[in-house]
């Protein structure tokens, strides 16, 4: 199990994290992995990393549904993922991701950290409030 931070700003990425991830398996619980492997997603994955971009780290164009076993794959390497999520996204996504890409953002606030976490905490209790898919 992870050592938890003591950091403020930390502990509130944590928490805001947790809450996006809690609140797509809450809304689309039978969703499949976008890689085309046909089973149920676990995790949504960053397509821009988080350590790469803070403007994309919440923002739900970057988020790819995903299992962990897919996933694990991606990070140890397995560029086929990746090539099967972008195909099946499409030419015009991945044209806007790479816009996307070049957008910065200074680090988040706790103040911005907290609405992250209650934006995504709201829309995992409002069932009705999917989140909605683009492109």
């Amino acid at each position: 199990m992870r050592k938890k931070s003591k950091n403020p700003i930390k502990k509130a990425k944590d928490e805001a994290d947790r809450a996006l991830q809690d609140s797509y398996r809450r809304n689309y619980p039978n969703k499949k992995c976008e890689c085309g492997c046909g089973r149920i997603f676990s995790l949504m994955h960053h397509h821009i990393l988080k350590s790469q971009s803070n403007y994309l780290r919440y923002h739900e164009v970057n988020l790819i549904f995903i299992t962990k076993f897919c996933h694990d794959k991606l990070h140890f390497g397995d560029l086929q993922v990746v090539a099967r999520y972008t195909t099946n996204k499409g030419k015009k996504w991945v044209a806007e991701m790479d816009k996307l890409k070049l957008i910065r953002k200074s680090p988040y606030t706790l103040k911005e950290l907290s609405a992250e976490k209650q934006k995504w905490d709201l829309l995992s209790v409002n069932k009705g409030s999917k989140i909605k898919e683009e492109f």
